[in-house]
C-alpha cells in the first residue's frame, strides 16, 4: 500500500505539497533529500497550473484583442514590469 504522500499513489493530491513549497516558512520541509519526490510533484503541479492559467489568459486576450497579464502579474506589479 502506498502512502498518500507518494506522488505515484492514486489518491495523491499535489495541492498541499504545492502550498507548502510556496510558503517560505514551510518550503524548507520539502528541500530535504527524503522529500525529493514530493518536491518534484509540487513543482510539476505549480508549473502545470501556471501553464493552464497562461493558456486561459492567452485565449481571453485573443478574444478581446488585448494582451492580458496572468492574475499573479496583476497582483505583483513589480514582477510584471520585470517580465515585460
Amino acid at each position: 500500500m502506498k502512502s498518500i504522500l507518494d506522488p505515484e499513489c492514486d489518491t495523491f493530491n499535489p495541492i498541499p505539497a504545492s502550498a507548502t513549497l510556496l510558503d517560505p516558512t514551510m518550503a524548507k520541509l520539502l528541500l530535504v533529500p527524503e522529500m525529493e519526490g514530493l518536491l518534484g510533484a509540487a513543482k510539476r503541479y505549480i508549473i502545470g497550473e501556471c501553464r493552464h492559467e497562461s493558456e486561459a489568459s492567452t485565449s481571453l486576450s485573443a478574444d478581446a484583442g488585448v494582451q492580458a497579464n496572468p492574475p499573479a502579474l496583476k497582483r505583483f506589479k513589480y514582477l510584471a514590469t520585470k517580465l515585460n
